[in-house]
């Protein structure tokens, strides 16, 4: 009886097993059939997208950089600030800013500070 309990037990696990591994209709690792089921990785252009737009919302808040006088580009986390602001000290606040902005790794700053028109 014992044996024939343990055959019974085997042959249903054996059973179960074979049916969880359909190998006709197993799933590949690259198959998705639903957007939940898709890679959670950002791909590296969309990555440089969203970090530059952050950078370019931080100095947008201050009112040194709101209007619109910094160019910003991004590539692979490194940040390069293009333009003109009032002063020196607005160039190293600026770097500043961008520097703290979650996935900034590296700030090249061109900025300069504006030249003033004297026609007066």
């Amino acid at each position: 009886m014992q044996k024939l309990h343990l055959m019974l037990t085997t042959a249903s696990l054996l059973v179960l097993t074979l049916a969880g591994c359909d190998g006709v209709n197993a799933k590949k690792a690259t198959d998705y059939t639903a957007a939940s089921d898709q890679p959670k990785t950002i791909p590296a252009h969309l990555d440089d997208i969203l970090l530059k737009r952050e950078v370019a919302t931080a100095l947008q808040r201050d009112p040194l950089f709101n209007n619109g006088d910094i160019i910003v580009s991004s590539l692979q986390g490194q940040i390069t600030l293009e333009g003109s602001v009032g002063t020196q000290a607005a160039i190293a606040k600026a770097a500043d800013i961008t520097r703290k902005v979650p996935g900034v790794t590296f700030v090249t700053n061109k900025l300069a500070v504006k030249a003033i028109d004297n026609k007066s």
